[in-house]
C-alpha cells in the first residue's frame, strides 16, 4: 500500500521564492500504484521541483519501495553519510522497542527488505543487480 505522509504541502523555492505543492511518501507500492514507477525512475519521489525557475532537490527522507511482482521491498535512504545515520537510528529504535509487534516487524524486515542509499542503488536492485 502506498502511504503519503503529506499531500499537497506548500513549500517555497529557496532560489526564487515560488510556492509549489509537494507530496511526501512514506511508502511506494508500484504494483498497486503503477503510475508511481515513473516518478521513482525520474527521482521525483520525495523531491522538490520549482516549475518557475527549475530548481530541484531531493528531500532527505527515507521511503519504502515495494514491487510485489518482483518480490522486491527496499528501504531507500538518502545517499551518503546522512542516509546511513538515518538507517542506524531506525535500527536502534527498533532494537530498543521490546514489544511483540516490534519484534515481529524486525523479523519480517530482516527477511523481506533490503536497503539502498540513494536512487542509484535502488535502480540496481530494480534491475536485479546486487549492490
Amino acid at each position: 500500500m502506498t502511504q503519503i505522509i503529506g499531500e499537497n504541502i506548500k513549500k517555497k523555492c529557496p532560489e526564487c521564492g515560488n510556492e509549489e505543492k509537494v507530496d511526501f511518501y512514506w511508502s511506494v507500492n508500484i504494483t498497486g500504484n503503477p503510475e508511481l514507477l515513473e516518478k521513482v525512475k525520474n527521482r521525483e519521489i520525495n523531491s522538490f521541483h520549482c516549475k518557475k525557475c527549475g530548481y530541484k532537490i531531493e528531500i532527505m527522507m527515507p521511503f519504502l519501495y515495494h514491487d510485489m511482482d518482483k518480490n522486491l521491498m527496499v528501504w531507500v535512504y538518502p545517499a551518503g553519510g546522512e542516509g546511513r545515520e538515518m538507517a542506524k537510528a531506525a535500527e536502534k529504535a527498533q532494537e530498543e522497542d521490546k514489544s511483540q509487534v516490534s519484534q515481529l516487524f524486525r523479523v519480517m524486515q530482516a527477511r523481506l527488505t533490503r536497503k539502498a542509499y540513494g536512487f542509484d542503488e535502488l535502480f540496481k536492485l530494480m534491475e536485479g543487480k546486487n549492490s
